[in-house]
């Protein structure tokens, strides 16, 4: 407002991206350390034969270093969504309860708000199994397994 971009602040609080930045800021951490990790591995010998038997720097990414990195793309994409699943004070602090609940917080309100537990028990099974597939359908499009998660670590 000072710079004359806009007449009156902005209501981030009821902008339906507002709580998808949050969550993407908060957890980026999750992200970077495993792939940092894997990284750190790679032995600079394969990129220098790489780049001496002519790879471009786009080819020397698609067929060395994202190879290699895999395990650690994996496992950042897997521990940021199952943060990003669980988060229910993000969107509850950032909306102000202005948006609509994530269900998380749904699950959370048939435990202790409404006295209906049984369904707030079926909810967060559904929501279980639900992640796991998704998390199993991840881990097959990206050709990993668990023990691709050891090194990782």
């Amino acid at each position: 407002m000072g710079i004359g971009i806009t007449d009156s602040p902005i209501p981030f609080n009821r902008m339906p991206g507002t709580v998808f930045v949050v969550i993407a800021y908060t957890y980026v951490l999750f992200m970077v350390f495993p792939m940092l990790n894997v990284m750190s591995t790679l032995d600079r010998n394969q990129i220098e034969a790489a780049r001496d038997l002519g790879a471009s720097t786009a080819r020397l990414h698609w067929r060395v270093v994202i190879p290699h990195a895999k395990p650690g793309i994996a496992v950042g994409c897997i521990s940021t969504f199952m943060l990003a699943a669980g988060a229910f004070s993000v969107p509850r602090i950032i909306s102000r309860g202005l948006q609509a609940e994530w269900f998380a917080q749904t699950i959370y309100n048939k435990f202790f708000e409404s006295q209906a537990s049984n369904v707030g028990a079926a909810y967060s099974l559904t929501y279980t199994l639900v992640c796991f597939v998704l998390v199993a359908l991840f881990m097959w499009a990206m050709r990993t397994r668990l023990k691709d998660f050891a090194r990782a670590q």
